[in-house]
């Protein structure tokens, strides 16, 4: 028996708007998790003696500048984070990333 709708095969409306937001979402996700490892990655060769001239080094700084300027922006203009001897825009960012994941995670 064919749905209330009429016609079988047809696609109830608002299905092809549904199904391209769970990949916009997945796709917003998948982005994420590339952007925690690449963070992951330059806090861990930020502690070894490696040559800023590496192009891996290079394309993981090109890759998380995008989160880890802004985040230092923000962190720079608190007094308490700017005296630190130390850069902890990298540590934020990762938050920032990980709070986002788990938020669109959850839709």
């Amino acid at each position: 028996m064919p749905p209330a709708g009429g016609r079988e095969g047809i696609p109830q409306e608002g299905s092809a708007l549904e199904i391209f937001g769970i990949v916009l979402a997945q796709a917003v996700l998948v982005f994420l998790y590339v952007m925690m490892i690449g963070t992951f990655v330059r806090a861990i060769m930020g502690w070894f003696p490696i040559s800023e001239d590496s192009p891996v080094i290079a394309f993981v700084t090109k890759l998380t500048d995008i989160i880890v300027i802004p985040v230092r922006n923000v962190i720079g203009k608190i007094e308490y984070f700017d005296s630190m001897p130390f850069d902890l825009s990298v540590f934020f960012s990762m938050m920032v990333l990980m709070i986002l994941t788990l938020v669109l995670g959850g839709i």
